[in-house]
């Protein structure tokens, strides 16, 4: 936990159940290229009341491997702008609103793969800036950093007697999706 690039942190492996899954209506459709939708997940299991459980180091960890981006999957521009929105958007912008064409399902003996079309990207993309690809010129701006998405509320937060401390945001989000084989979110309202 003390690993984690920001408390709120919601990338790598995790798991859900079906049900899970459903109730805080899956992936969210808006998110094309690289980021920002991981951290959409993670305000989507808070907002439908669920909480991110992460199992103790010495039971399961995860670390990522640095690697460059993909080509053809280039940094999301309107990843933070999205990310503003999701309190607003998730109920209308996931499971209940894709749409894709079905191209082939192939039935393994362990898995199904299932290739589908799911479109484009319906924004435009942004103008590329005044200097071409590559090192940035001398006097040029630095890009900006990749900031930690923005903090939402919690969706509900339970009457707690007079004298009983809140626990510290990061305690509470890190009680409730966990790693690997380790138990998914809890359908529990946080605490």
């Amino acid at each position: 936990v003390n690993d984690l690039p920001y408390p709120q942190y919601f990338g790598g492996v995790s798991a859900l159940t079906p049900d899970q899954y459903l109730k805080m209506n899956g992936f969210p459709n808006e998110y094309w290229g690289w980021g920002g939708e991981d951290d959409d997940i993670a305000a989507r299991v808070r907002l439908a009341g669920m909480r991110i459980l992460r199992p103790p180091v010495s039971v399961g960890h995860y670390k990522m491997v640095k690697h460059r981006g993909d080509k053809g999957n280039e940094e999301n521009p309107h990843r933070f702008d999205l990310l503003i929105r999701t309190q607003r958007s998730w109920t209308q912008d996931g499971m209940n609103s894709l749409t894709y064409r079905l191209l082939a399902r192939e039935l393994g003996a362990l898995y199904t793969n299932i290739t589908a079309d799911i479109g484009t990207d319906p924004r435009p993309a942004r103008a590329p800036g005044p200097w071409p690809p590559g090192p940035r010129p001398p006097g040029a701006p630095r890009a900006p950093r990749r900031r930690p998405p923005p903090r939402l509320p919690a969706p509900h937060q339970p009457h707690r007697p007079p004298g009983r401390p809140r626990a510290s945001r990061n305690a509470e989000l890190n009680r409730g999706v966990g790693a690997g084989a380790h138990p998914p979110a809890s359908d529990g309202p946080p605490s």
